[in-house]
């Protein structure tokens, strides 16, 4: 083949894209998902166990710490385990932009920031948002990983 000066080479984007909307339909934002890289499907399934033992890991370290108050504590007892939690919830927001690229958890939270711009996820939504993510996924390491054996014949 003969390539010329100027030429163009067209490559294709090799990404998908999971249009999120709210309940009412409105698109909340758009998660782009690679699937040419090789890595993607092991980095998902490693989010998620990272994400299942900082859970177990969270639960029994604010067990303990509840189990240390007082009978009836008072807002100030129970601070200790608030910071607790919350910071447990800014690091499973880590985990799922390092999943989907900085800035997943802030874009798809965005209509709770209009009512609270300091507005931090708990954990029922990251098991939320990982039950509704996890079908789509595997849907689509499926769709890749036969397109790649129907371009290469590999059985």
């Amino acid at each position: 083949m003969e390539v010329r000066m100027g030429e163009v080479l067209q490559f294709w984007k090799r990404y998908e894209e999971i249009k999120v909307q709210d309940e009412d339909g409105k698109e909340i934002t758009t998660l782009r998902i690679n699937t040419s890289d090789a890595g993607t499907a092991t980095r998902f399934r490693n989010v998620i166990k990272k994400i299942q033992a900082k859970e177990k890991a969270f639960h029994a370290q604010a067990n303990a710490m509840q189990g240390k108050l007082p009978e009836n504590p008072e807002i100030d007892d129970m601070m200790p385990v608030f910071d607790l939690h919350l910071q447990h919830c800014k690091d499973l927001g880590q985990d799922i932009d390092e999943m989907f690229g900085a800035g997943t958890v802030e874009r798809m939270t965005a209509p709770n920031r209009e009512i609270n711009p300091d507005f931090i996820p708990d954990e029922t939504w990251y098991a939320d948002f990982i039950e509704m993510v996890t079908p789509v996924m595997e849907k689509l390491f499926n769709a890749h990983f036969e397109a790649v054996k129907k371009k290469y014949g590999t059985k």
